[in-house]
């Protein structure tokens, strides 16, 4: 068996309730269960249809997201999460280059690493080599006025208070992540090291990096060793470094990615925030913690 899911986002929730029932008729599914009135409903479907795609297609359109998973097994056990322009709402070093006067230049090679056109450890060192020399001060200014997006906290408290084990999982900055993991709750984070010394960034990094290739490993090293497998792991993440982790997850959804990774991806969110991630695991809006 599989379910359906449609959503709308839950600042203007707008979800028709004749455009459910006319896709469960469609799909022959069964009587549908609103997980959020006007936002959030699903239904279960004893095959995925031929027209999915199709009308994934038309749906974006209307501004509603949806999704078919398999029924088992929904509710994941592990949550690992990229940071930026995921579970805050900024890419963090692009952010530092503007504070630092260089915010075009980096932007740019930010810009072909997400997509996927530069390689990610050469795209990282690149643009920290050009803040060489730069004060490190900017670093504190930015983290203490770093914006969270939208349901973050929610998805934390609501999986968290399940038993749910959590890692945030960056190619960013340790600076940074240690900040948004302790304001968000996760029980780890792993980010790359940003040597500093007298006040200036030296503008080199460690020879490992966070890279794509260790997203997936940590995936599966995590999954080990909290004795899950890894189809009970839920990743999330928007760029072309984050693709082998969602690959590897039991649920891997792109989160407003890049056009490479929707296209990698089964799952998507593209008009909702991260209580969406709840909805996919099938928890209803009353069952949500911290709201």
């Amino acid at each position: 068996m599989f379910t359906a899911i449609l959503l709308t986002s839950p600042s203007n929730p707008s979800l028709d309730a004749a455009l459910v029932e006319s896709l469960r008729n469609a799909w022959g599914g069964g009587d549908a269960v609103w997980l959020s009135v006007d936002e959030a409903a699903e239904f279960a479907v004893a095959q995925l249809p031929d027209n999915q795609w199709d009308v994934w297609a038309d749906l974006q359109n209307a501004g509603v997201d949806l999704i078919a998973q398999p029924s088992e097994n929904r509710r994941k056990q592990m949550l690992l999460a990229d940071m930026d322009s995921t579970m805050i709402d900024m890419e963090s070093l692009d952010v530092l280059a503007d504070e630092l006067g260089i915010g075009a230049a980096v932007r740019e090679i930010t810009e072909r690493s997400m997509e996927g056109t530069l390689n990610f450890e050469q795209s990282l060192r690149a643009r920290v080599k050009l803040l060489t020399g730069m004060p490190a001060a900017a670093l504190d200014k930015v983290n203490g006025q770093i914006p969270y997006i939208s349901g973050a906290k929610t998805l934390l408290q609501t999986m968290k208070k399940q038993g749910a084990y959590t890692a945030l999982i960056s190619g960013g900055f340790t600076i940074t992540a240690e900040v948004v993991a302790k304001e968000l709750g996760f029980d780890e984070h792993h980010a790359n090291p940003l040597p500093i010394k007298e006040g200036k960034i030296l503008g080199s990094l460690e020879s490992t990096l966070i890279d794509p290739a260790t997203k997936a490993s940590l995936l599966a090293d995590l999954c080990r060793k909290q004795d899950i497998s890894l189809i009970d792991a839920l990743a999330v993440g928007d760029g072309a470094n984050d693709i082998p982790m969602l690959q590897g997850a039991g649920l891997g959804v792109a989160y407003y990615g890049k056009p490479i990774v929707t296209e990698s991806t089964a799952y998507h969110i593209n008009h909702s925030d991260l209580t969406t991630l709840l909805y996919f695991q099938g928890y209803s809006r009353r069952e949500f913690a911290g709201i």
